[in-house]
């Protein structure tokens, strides 16, 4: 009995669906929740500790935990791309992932997505993710809808 149980909650969990997005040759994992005719489009970036899916879309049963599935509910479709080296998008030969080569990313994926859609993208960073957004933004606004940072890992303003 317990074993039907567990197989139950699995198949109800409403988990993300994962794409890859190539940039510039290297495989970039892209998760999804959407909804049909959506308020806008937003994609997350997360900071350098976790990736997206612990991040975003945690899944624990009993517990409504998921950034993802309350945007979802808000109307909104949304993805949550994992970093060089984070989740289940690898590192490249290098190991690093300076600034510009992730703002390069996200940009890549920005493009990806508003292509997909046809809409331009509310773009949310955390932590160190929010720094590269700002970076984004800066370098590479033309499908940019808004910015979202939150969790800004420095002092902006210091007395």
């Amino acid at each position: 009995m317990i074993g039907f149980l567990v197989v139950t909650n699995c198949l109800a969990a409403d988990y993300a669906k994962k794409q890859t997005v190539i940039a510039d040759g290297h495989p970039i994992a892209v998760w999804s929740k959407e909804v049909p005719n959506p308020r806008g489009v937003i994609l997350l970036h997360h900071g350098r500790t976790w990736s997206s899916l612990p991040d975003f879309d945690l899944q624990v049963q009993g517990e409504e935990l998921s950034l993802m599935d309350g945007f979802n509910e808000a109307g909104f479709s949304v993805w949550a791309m994992d970093a060089r080296g984070y989740g289940e998008t690898p590192r490249d030969e290098s190991g690093w992932n300076t600034p510009n080569r992730a703002a390069k990313d996200v940009s890549i994926v920005i493009d990806w997505l508003s292509r997909e859609t046809g809409r331009k993208v509310h773009l949310w960073g955390w932590s160190m993710g929010s720094m590269i957004g700002q970076l984004v933004t800066q370098q590479y606004p033309q499908h940019i809808a808004s910015l979202t940072l939150f969790g800004y890992p420095l002092k902006v303003l210091q007395r």
